[in-house]
């Protein structure tokens, strides 16, 4: 944004997903908010990360603010109950140690920053054997400046300089201040954010490390897996598109619209009941689709899934019932490497995604001991870091086959019944979060419309757009699916009508699209575009009516002919 706009302004387009809207207000209010944080904790650095922290969560949450003249108070109390949380576990020093303290740390102080105290035990070592002659500590010591190099590695020159001098010499902060023409709240500096990087290394390189040993130039070792081209135009759905690609690596290929309309994606839709804010497409059961997206195609997945419980989790209503893990367990590159040597890439849920999509499914497709980083399908990278501390886990790969998969009529009628199923009962998964709720099924557009009828709610324009565009796309494969299998299983014409009502939603969805584009940020909707979105939702609904009465004909029919066949 080349001009300042009023707070409340900016809040309000934050609200409805503009980043850069609250990227100012992250400028605006991040100074205030370290000192309420440091007045909180009485320390510098500990404050800093806590607001880096409650940001990050603010970010996430914003669509939850009901008024944009009380965001202060409510970034407070999101400040307040990070600094809570981080005073419960000891106060300020029992983590977060400041840099000065590494030396003081002892061998059983354990609840310090394991990076710090051993590499402050480590260098300490090294300098108290400097100018000996006997030959086995010369060897130690060899050995130790050679690690403490390694460590030393990821810092700069003057980071370094400032290191050495307070850990290597025991110079105290003013005195290195004074030898290095520095002020004191500037080495502090320097030693905060050296201790970030080698904290950073160290816990990527220990648990980097294998399990039948450390990490050497022997063990070291790199994949990447060529990918086959799909053939066909991806779907808008990238969960869909990645299981595509997984099965087209085991030799298996399914079109898009079968796997969309077996896999029920095809036919969901599930609306956020505050607002139009779009994590609904993301709140399902995972582990149970995930299998269930691979078992009708004869496939078996294994599954390492956990949450990081002190981080900020997206979609929190999808994986709070993933088991609370720590970004220091190492299941995580093992699961990697054996998938990827085995030819199979690895799904995986990405929180580290370039906006406007702030998280999102993606596919490692290859691994590189040396960097510690991970490629993925379609360009980029992630590091090993980033990859075992992502608040969300959940990666899936594919680990062998089924003795058995079910007919394509089989599989047909399922998914039938899916469809119907949900369109009247809605999505069976429900979350845990007391303060978080989702309508699904036709009801969803019942609660779309609501939300564009009301003038006083301020919708979510990032929202609105992904989901006309997600559910657009879903349609338009529901009526692929069901024109296939109306010609491919014989009596069942009223598919193919069905087919054609989903394709008229699809119509009127991505006429909805046209008027609030994804991605696009903007000012408010104005009344005659709500009102022009409500008359597609409302036709779209009526058509999706009808096309899920003709499903019913199907199921009705097959039911009576199945019965039939059997009392012969």
């Amino acid at each position: 944004m080349s001009e300042l706009l009023p707070e409340h302004q900016l809040v309000e387009q934050a609200r409805r997903g503009d980043t850069e809207a609250f990227g100012e207000l992250t400028l605006i209010y991040r100074r205030q908010a370290v000192r309420w944080a440091e007045g909180m904790t009485h320390d510098r650095s500990l404050a800093e990360d806590i607001v880096q922290d409650a940001f990050v969560q603010a970010y996430l949450q914003i669509h939850t603010l009901k008024e944009s003249g009380q965001f202060v108070p409510w970034l407070y109390r999101i400040l307040s109950n990070y600094v809570r949380m981080r005073m419960r576990r000891g106060g300020p020093y029992r983590r977060e140690r400041p840099f000065s303290s590494w030396a003081d740390a002892g061998n059983g102080d354990r609840d310090g920053s394991e990076s710090a105290g051993f590499l402050a035990e480590q260098c300490s070592s090294a300098f108290s054997l400097q100018g000996c002659d006997i030959p086995e500590q010369l060897l130690l010591n060899k050995e130790l400046l050679n690690d403490t190099d390694k460590y030393l590695g990821c810092l700069n020159e003057k980071e370094r300089e400032v290191f050495e001098a307070s850990c290597l010499h025991q110079r105290t902060p003013q005195e290195i201040a004074a030898d290095l023409n520095m002020t004191v709240p500037t080495v502090y500096t320097y030693m905060y954010r050296s201790r970030q990087k080698i904290e950073r290394y160290y816990k990527g390189w220990r648990i980097d490390a294998f399990r039948d040993g450390s990490v050497t130039s022997r063990t070291l070792s790199r994949r990447t897996l060529r990918l086959p081209v799909m053939g066909e135009k991806e779907t808008k759905s990238v969960l869909v598109n990645h299981v595509s690609h997984m099965l087209l690596s085991a030799g298996y290929k399914v079109p898009l619209c079968q796997l969309m309309g077996e896999s029920g994606f095809a036919f969901r839709m599930k609306v956020f009941n505050q607002t139009t804010f779009s994590d609904g497409i993301y709140i399902f059961d995972w582990h149970e689709e995930v299998k269930k997206l691979f078992r009708n195609t004869g496939f078996e997945v294994s599954i390492v899934s956990g949450q990081i419980s002190h981080l900020p989790v997206p979609v929190e209503a999808a994986v709070e019932r993933f088991p609370v893990v720590t970004a220091e367990e190492d299941s995580v590159l093992p699961f990697i490497r054996t998938a990827i040597r085995s030819g199979n890439p690895v799904l995986f849920f990405d929180t580290h995604t370039e906006a406007p999509v702030l998280h999102d499914w993606s596919l490692l497709c290859g691994y590189d001991d040396k960097k510690r980083t991970c490629s993925l399908a379609g360009g980029g990278t992630r590091t090993y870091l980033e990859l075992i501390s992502s608040p969300v886990r959940f990666m899936a790969a594919i680990s062998g086959r089924l003795e058995w998969a079910a007919s394509q009529e089989d599989r047909l009628i399922e998914s039938l019944r899916f469809a119907v199923n949900y369109a009247r009962e809605g999505c069976s998964y429900r979350p845990l979060t007391p303060y978080v709720s989702y309508t699904s099924g036709l009801a969803a557009y019942a609660k779309w419309i609501q939300q564009l009828h009301n003038p006083h709610l301020i919708l979510n324009r990032h929202g609105l757009g992904h989901m006309a565009m997600v559910y657009a796309d879903s349609r338009k494969h529901a009526a692929r699916y069901l024109q296939d299998r109306s010609e491919a299983v014989a009596n069942y014409d009223s598919l193919a009508h069905a087919a054609e009502l989903y394709a008229e939603v699809s119509g009127d969805l991505d006429r909805l699209c046209t008027l609030v584009p994804f991605g696009e940020c903007g000012p408010d909707l104005t009344w005659e575009i709500r009102q022009q979105c409500v008359e597609y939702l409302t036709n779209a609904l009526k058509l999706e009516e009808q096309a899920v009465a003709c499903i019913e004909s199907v199921l009705a029919r097959w039911t009576e002919e199945r019965n039939d066949n059997n009392e012969v």
